[in-house]
């Protein structure tokens, strides 16, 4: 079974179309990858759906960098 983390790298590099050995935590998503609000809602959808967590929208709006991601997910599935 993935980790938590490397499901949030899937998702992201999906949604990126990069290679996920590309992405660290201090990969920005708009500025380094370029990802909008329909890249975010489909990342978001794919998240949950594979961790089965739950991300509030108010706190998936804060997030800014990989490595802010993985510890909402980590925070949320507590």
């Amino acid at each position: 079974m993935s980790s938590k983390r490397d499901l949030v790298l899937d998702a992201i590099a999906k949604a990126a179309k990069v290679g996920k050995d590309t992405l660290n935590d201090a990969t920005h998503l708009k500025d380094d990858l370029g990802l909008d609000s329909l890249d975010f809602v489909e990342m978001t959808i794919e998240l949950e759906e594979k961790t089965g967590v739950t991300i509030p929208d108010d706190q998936f709006a804060t997030v800014t960098t990989i490595g802010q991601l993985v510890a909402l997910v980590d925070r949320f599935s507590k």
